[in-house]
């Protein structure tokens, strides 16, 4: 997890659009540090692997390659729609539980390719079978309630998988999603933190299930933005709210309120915008960006708590 938040965030830096942007970038960077040796204090050993994971990451990822490979539904919408799907299955029992249906919402990413990708499915078939283990061993006991996870497991099923695919010259065309182009400040921050808000609100106040909390309102909005024709700003968007849902499962263990919260949100949406056009087309990488997001604000949430506050003047 270390070397894939690494990984995306340097290469990210490089492609900051101003001095500000990459001064930001690097705060946030910095803080997001602080904030991975806090929430790596109380790891623990792997857990062991679960099947029904590792089956509904793979199932989920091949869907949703299927829905828009061969179907030519829109790559962010289907896996909108797998999610929803999974909302369903994981209802009180259900056929799999709230574990299985955030592995499936990892394979949901892994599976986000366009139909004119020539990479063959069973690369991605494995890409959901490394996310499914990943998830299965990490989701327990490494970054407990760091949300953005989800995503990121996905990223890093998928680099590992495409990495061994072009080992065998098998890589072909294994761009993730198209260029997006320029996307407005405006437009991103407040689609990242409504992405995150809504889906929060929905799994943490209403009690739905997450893959139901998750995934409703992204196939709504997905839609919306499909009719809506917003041309090349349309995916960055749809894969803004996307990733927002995964920042969602944050536990108020890291962070207790819709407050900080909110604070996780601003600095997700930031990153996208500042940090995430050398990086974009990759699997995950939203994940990415939303987990060092999550980690800065636990960072600055423990460093205020240990500022010490001015002494009240008293009466005379």
């Amino acid at each position: 997890m270390l070397a894939a938040m690494a990984a995306v965030y340097t290469v990210a830096l490089e492609g900051a659009p101003n001095r500000w942007a990459l001064a930001t970038a690097v705060i946030v960077g910095l803080l997001a540090l602080i904030g991975t040796w806090t929430a790596f204090a109380d790891a623990r050993a792997p857990a062991r692997v679960r099947p029904v994971d590792v089956i509904t990451a793979t199932v989920c990822a091949l869907a949703t390659l299927y829905l828009s490979r061969n179907l030519g539904i829109a790559p962010l919408g289907a896996a909108a729609g797998v999610t929803a799907s999974l909302g369903v299955a994981a209802i009180p029992a259900g056929a799999i539980d709230e574990q299985a249906s955030q592995a499936g919402f990892a394979g949901a990413f892994v599976g986000i390719i366009t139909p004119n990708i020539t990479v063959p499915w069973y690369w991605v078939a494995l890409s959901g079978v490394i996310a499914g283990v990943l998830w299965s061993m990490a989701c327990r006991t490494v970054l407990q309630g760091a949300g953005g996870r989800i995503g990121m497991v996905a990223f890093m099923g998928s680099a590992l998988a495409y990495g061994v695919a072009d080992l065998f010259g098998d890589r072909g065309n294994a761009v993730l999603l198209p260029p997006t182009g320029t996307v407005a400040t405006w437009a991103v921050v407040p689609v990242g933190i409504a992405g995150v808000l809504v889906p929060w609100m929905l799994y943490r106040r209403a009690g739905w299930p997450y893959a139901t909390a998750v995934g409703v309102p992204a196939l709504a909005v997905c839609g919306g933005i499909g009719l809506a024709g917003l041309g090349v700003a349309g995916p960055a968007l749809a894969a803004t709210w996307l990733g927002g849902g995964a920042l969602a499962a944050v536990s108020s263990k890291r962070l207790p309120n819709a407050g900080w919260l909110f604070l996780a949100a601003f600095l997700y949406g930031g990153l996208m915008v500042s940090v995430s056009r050398p990086v974009e087309g990759h699997v995950g990488t939203v994940g990415v960006l939303a987990t060092i997001a999550v980690l800065a604000t636990v960072a600055i949430r423990r460093l205020l708590r240990r500022m010490p506050l001015p002494d009240r003047p008293t009466a005379p």
